[in-house]
């Protein structure tokens, strides 16, 4: 992982995040939302696995993407030519991340920085930005997508997140976004198996300009 930041709420929990590897990554590396535990209890997932399998592939990240309506911009196309993860596996060098099926995944389609309060992504389709404000049993996370080109996309999955499903884990942790979810999907962990939960809209376009936002709250009992 890059980028990893450390803290400790004041009841004890860990919370641990990292900036995102623009897509240069193997999604085991992967931890964009806080992974906490608390006494050596984990309270949510740590994400990443075998990522050829559908629970594990980039699109069991809690990072936004989408499917484009039409053709890729020009500008993003010249912008994904350089970006091969040939740190990971040699195949991938004749591969770029301007993919056939036009899914446009936050993790491949910008470059990411360390921020004071969490990470910022850039590319010249929109810029997207993540802040954790830490409280006494609270953590409140901040998501921004700020538009710099039209974009329609046939398929968007915004505010996406994700929770243990099970008795084992436990209830301490209560994960509150303020966009209602109406997708989700089962995925596979390195902490186990989680369920995906994400806000599903069609058909939907952006002019530059437009904004986005939403909010987590996770609650520490």
């Amino acid at each position: 992982m890059s980028g990893i930041q450390r803290r400790q709420l004041t009841n004890g929990t860990d919370v641990i995040w990292a900036v995102p590897l623009s897509g240069m990554g193997h999604t085991a590396d992967e931890q964009p939302l806080p992974y906490l535990h608390w006494r050596g209890e984990e309270l949510t997932p740590r994400y990443g696995g075998e990522e050829s399998l559908p629970g594990s592939s980039i699109k069991s990240l809690p990072l936004p993407y989408g499917f484009l309506a039409s053709t890729w911009p020009w500008r993003q196309r010249i912008f994904n030519l350089p970006r091969r993860r040939i740190n990971i596996y040699w195949r991938n060098i004749f591969r770029d991340a301007t993919r056939k099926d036009r899914l446009f995944h936050f993790i491949e389609q910008l470059k990411y920085s360390e921020t004071e309060e969490g990470f910022i992504g850039n590319s010249p389709s929109l810029s997207y930005q993540r802040t954790f404000t830490l409280e006494e049993n609270l953590i409140i996370v901040n998501d921004t997508i700020i538009f710099k080109d039209r974009l329609h996309f046939s398929e968007l999955y915004l505010c996406p997140w994700a929770d243990f499903q099970n008795d084992h884990h436990g209830p301490r942790c209560r994960i509150q976004p303020s966009l209602t979810p109406n997708h989700s999907n089962p995925i596979k962990s390195s902490t186990g198996s989680a369920q995906w939960h994400a806000h599903k809209l069609l058909n939907v376009e952006y002019d530059k300009g437009d904004q986005v936002g939403w909010n987590y709250t996770y609650s520490i009992e």
